[in-house]
């Protein structure tokens, strides 16, 4: 698993690949305005759509172009704070938590065309917002005392699953049919999505 998560940023082939997943990332970001749940530590973000997508479709270099293209809006969009450095760690291990729990439950490679996949699909994706909740909670109220604890973890969890499982389910879905893309498989380069990505 660690060969893998750094080959995704030390491979050429796929660094380019990481690079590309990062410019889609910022590119669909920037235009969105955030609305803030909790202003500056909880936003809802239409880009939370992209955890699903590239966790599933491209494994680690999903997982690096999730967190660093996160990172990089947040410095954009004057959002960095402290607690950027938790949401550095959840946005780059959600991504690996999710592939990974789809290969180690389902087994096949990720393609949601059938009730059972889905219904697998939304499983996950619950487990990945909580996952995530599990690791910023800790880290945003350990530098900012006053947030509570339950509270921001609750904040966390429903606005990410609203997008992994309207937005998220529906790109998928577009993707596998219009392109082709499926599943990555631990170990292996994303050759089977290349095409369509970096071309």
């Amino acid at each position: 698993m660690g060969d893998a998560i750094w080959k995704a940023i030390s491979d050429k082939k796929q660094r380019f690949l990481v690079l590309k997943l990062i410019a889609i990332y910022i590119v669909i970001a920037i235009p969105f305005k955030t609305l803030d749940v909790l202003p500056v530590f909880a936003t809802i973000r239409p880009n939370s759509t992209f955890i699903p997508v590239y966790g599933f479709l491209f494994g680690p270099a999903g997982a690096w172009a999730n967190a660093l293209g996160n990172f990089l809006y947040d410095a954009l969009s004057n959002s960095l704070t402290l607690g950027s450095i938790g949401g550095f760690i959840a946005n780059f291990s959600e991504p690996l938590f999710m592939c990974f729990m789809w290969q180690y439950i389902v087994g096949n490679r990720f393609q949601i065309t059938n009730m059972r996949e889905l219904g697998w699909y939304m499983v996950i994706s619950m487990a990945g917002a909580i996952f995530k909740a599990f690791i910023i909670t800790p880290v945003v109220t350990f530098f900012y005392p006053t947030i509570e604890a339950v509270t921001f973890a609750k904040v966390v969890f429903y606005t990410e699953i609203v997008f992994y499982l309207l937005p998220g389910v529906a790109l998928l879905v577009f993707l596998h049919s219009l392109y082709g893309l499926v599943g990555y498989r631990w170990g292996e380069e994303p050759e089977h999505n290349r095409n369509i990505v970096v071309g």
